[in-house]
């Protein structure tokens, strides 16, 4: 798998050179004319203290925390509680990347159209969900349809979360505004096989889920006072 994922790095390391256009000049941008929100550059203090910025970053942060702990354990809940072999526990929890890579392109089209925060609202309770419904999975196709429902709700909420940051960039600074929402992401990816760990250790595979999925909860109440039912298309906003 090493190996595999190396060479796989290459191939998009290739493809980046060859198929990405190349970056604009600050002069280039909104449309080739100087100045503009576009070119706007808030200093740090007002970056981080952008309302929106903070929701979508303690959002990224609290789904990469349960996303990195369902990567980390749900195949050894696979394999040691549930019995299945390190190939199904592979499929299963590949159903999570492989319903988001299919869907996300049809989720951003939904994002267009329907207020964004109303689909990060519904794609994090879905996910919390999902976390919880771990446990009580009791073979291989029910876990399979969990972890994909996962990439479903995944599917639902990051296009949507993206919009809301490249509106924020805009204002902000778009190089600020994308480096602090991944820095959220990254924290998150890292922190949370740590915690889920302990967590793991101190109480076991199924208090762990249920604890992620309570953290879910939490982040989807972070988009509940934002969302705006009477949007329904991209021409109300």
């Amino acid at each position: 798998p090493f190996y595999f994922l190396a060479a796989a790095a290459l191939l998009n390391a290739g493809f980046i050179f060859w198929l990405l256009p190349e970056s604009a000049s600050r002069g280039q941008t909104n449309g080739g004319r100087k100045g503009g929100t576009a070119d706007s550059v808030a200093p740090w203090r007002a970056v981080l203290s952008d309302a929106t910025l903070r929701r979508l970053c303690t959002h990224r942060f609290l789904v990469s925390f349960g996303v990195s702990t369902a990567w980390a354990f749900v195949p050894l809940y696979a394999v040691k509680v549930l019995g299945l072999s390190t190939y199904d526990a592979g499929i299963a929890v590949g159903a999570i990347t492989l319903l988001t890579a299919v869907l996300i392109s049809p989720g951003g089209w939904v994002g267009d159209r329907v207020d964004q925060w109303l689909l990060i609202l519904a794609g994090t309770l879905i996910l919390s969900l999902c976390f919880g419904a771990v446990s009580w999975s009791k073979g291989f196709w029910a876990l399979a349809a969990v972890c994909g429902t996962m990439g479903l709700a995944q599917a639902c909420y990051m296009p949507a979360a993206y919009a809301l940051i490249v509106g924020v960039g805009r204002g902000m600074g778009m190089g600020a505004s994308l480096g602090v929402y991944s820095t959220s992401l990254t924290l998150g990816l890292a922190v949370g096989p740590l915690v889920s760990g302990m967590l793991v250790d101190g109480f076991g595979l199924r208090t762990t889920f249920l604890v992620t999925g309570a953290l879910g909860l939490f982040a989807a109440g972070t988009s509940l006072k934002r969302v705006n039912l009477k949007k329904v298309t991209a021409g109300d906003s």
